[in-house]
């Protein structure tokens, strides 16, 4: 398995999303990401 860092683009979208209220899960589920990737 690759582990990569989230890019730019990525951690725009997680701020923009929490801010909307999401879960960490919703939002790793909307990237396509593990959910303990986003925390």
């Amino acid at each position: 398995m690759s582990h990569q860092h989230f890019k730019q683009s990525d951690r725009d979208e997680i701020s923009i999303l929490l801010k909307k209220g999401y879960s960490h899960r919703e939002i790793a589920d909307a990237l396509g990401k593990d959910h303990s990737s986003v925390s």
